[in-house]
């Protein structure tokens, strides 16, 4: 089994029939001009890995920036990224972070 049959499998059906659909009408959409192509499964998966990599090499970038937003809407952020509102949420409450975690 391949990397992307083996995502696919780990999915829920309505799930792969929801990409399916997404990707059946994209490809009807190409000929206005798109990045990759007529997308299928694989090169999904590249593109969005891509932008993954654009989120840490070319972060002000449109794919980098919101790359950023998704991964961080899903609650994943970088260090950099959660000491810079740390210090913003300090400067805010005069010295006093109220959403700071105790050490265990």
């Amino acid at each position: 089994m391949n990397f992307t049959d083996h995502v696919l499998a780990t999915l829920s059906a309505s799930h792969r029939e929801a990409i399916s659909a997404l990707l059946q009408s994209t490809s009807r959409d190409t000929a206005t001009g798109s990045s990759h192509g007529e997308l299928d499964v694989p090169k999904l998966v590249r593109m969005l890995l891509q932008d993954v990599a654009h989120a840490v090499h070319r972060p002000g970038s449109w794919e980098g920036a919101n790359m950023r937003q998704l991964l961080a809407g899903h609650g994943y952020t970088s260090h950099e990224h959660n000491e810079r509102c740390a210090r913003a949420r300090l400067a805010y409450w005069g010295g006093t972070d109220p959403y700071a975690t105790s050490e265990r």
